[in-house]
This record gives C-alpha cells, structure tokens and sequence, in this order.
C-alpha cells in the first residue's frame, strides 16, 4: 500500500483539502533517512535511471506521475512516530504531536521517529472500528495486519 502526498505543505493544502470543510487536515511529518526504506519518489528512481544507464540496461524516464506536486509516495502507512503534527485548515490552528515533548533524543528520534507510548495500541485499534492496520521494522519491511470482527 502506499499514500500519495507532497513535500509542499502548500501544495498538499491547496490541492488535497476542502476549504469548506471543517474536517480539513494536513499532516507534517519527515521521512528518515535511508528514504528508500519509507518511500517512492522520482529522485530515488532517478538513482536507479542512472545506474541501469551505466549497466546499458533497457529504461524509461522516472519523473512520477505529478512531478510538479512534488509528490511522493509513503509505504504503508503515515506511521505516527513520524508525524509532528497537523494543521487544522478551517481555523488555521496547528496540533503539535503530543510524543514529542517526551523525546529525550531528538537526534535518535530523526533516525528511528518519536517514541509512542503503544501500551494499549490493540484496544485503541478496536475501539476505532478499522478492519486493519500496518507495522513496519524502520528497515523497509511492512506488515498488514487483518482485525476479525
């Protein structure tokens, strides 16, 4: 699985919300380091574009499908430990992610993302009627995870 969204805040806010709306949401997050491991973008298959050029393998031109969005695709899922906050777009308010006060280790947590408290993430899950969720490992491997009802 994948979701679609921008590196532009700008963007995502004037392409991806209702204005009208007063559920509204944009979502800040950042994407550790190696990228390959959380997304799909074009720079990263401009990479591989080079090194199949250099090898003389067959190839095709990497720009994604909206390039001047400057979109990008998260594996998975916007997992929390990497989101540090959301804006409110009716009223322009901002919700800092309360997890990151409780960072000791802000350069651990630009590698591995902000420590969240999961003591009762199962019955958190339950209580919201989703049908699923996703884990990952920060190494590049996902997990779905299917919830019997």
């Amino acid at each position: 699985m994948l979701v679609s969204t921008s590196l532009s805040a700008e963007i995502s806010e004037e392409k991806f919300t209702d204005k009208n709306s007063e559920y509204s949401l944009v979502l800040y997050g950042f994407i550790p380091q190696p990228y390959h491991n959380f997304i799909v973008s074009p720079w990263l298959a401009s990479e591989y574009h080079r090194i199949a050029s250099e090898k003389e393998m067959p190839t095709y031109q990497p720009f994604g499908l909206f390039p001047e969005q400057l979109e990008i695709s998260v594996k998975g899922a916007l997992f929390s430990c990497f989101l540090v906050g959301v804006k409110q777009v009716e009223d322009d308010s901002f919700v800092v992610n309360p997890h990151i006060f409780s960072a000791k280790d802000f350069y651990q947590a630009s590698k591995y993302g902000i420590p969240v408290k999961q003591d009762d993430f199962m019955n958190s899950v339950l209580a919201s009627g989703y049908m699923r969720f996703f884990y990952t490992d920060l190494q590049g491997n996902f997990e779905q995870y299917e919830i019997s009802r």
